[in-house]
């Protein structure tokens, strides 16, 4: 696995919870704009993970939805949802080593 699978997978994973910490009220979408929504996470993911890019797109988006189009507002955080678990369906299964932090920073 190459060390940006490794940070693609991370931030998959961290989307995942994010969407899981939103839907139960624990955290306020400002809180997960500032921790992975963004437009500078977006361009990083662009290059190698393009859906990953997508989903913290339409991250970037929940905010104006909620208060212009709720009703749109969960439907985006299960497509979200989904995104992250295709790529985590379709990433390299390689487990990681125990020192895959060192590598990743």
């Amino acid at each position: 696995m190459v060390i940006h699978n490794a940070a693609n997978v991370i931030v998959a994973l961290v989307c995942l919870g994010l969407i899981d910490a939103l839907e139960s009220g624990t955290i306020e979408v400002d809180d997960a704009e500032q921790l992975l929504f963004s437009p500078y996470m977006k361009k990083m993911l662009r290059g190698s993970a393009p859906a990953l890019s997508e989903a913290v797109g339409l991250g970037m988006e929940l905010d104006d939805l909620r208060e212009i189009v709720p009703t749109e507002f969960r439907p985006t955080l299960q497509r979200i949802r989904e995104i992250a678990q295709r790529y985590l369906a379709n990433s390299d299964r390689a487990k990681f080593d125990r020192d895959w932090i060192e590598r990743l920073i």
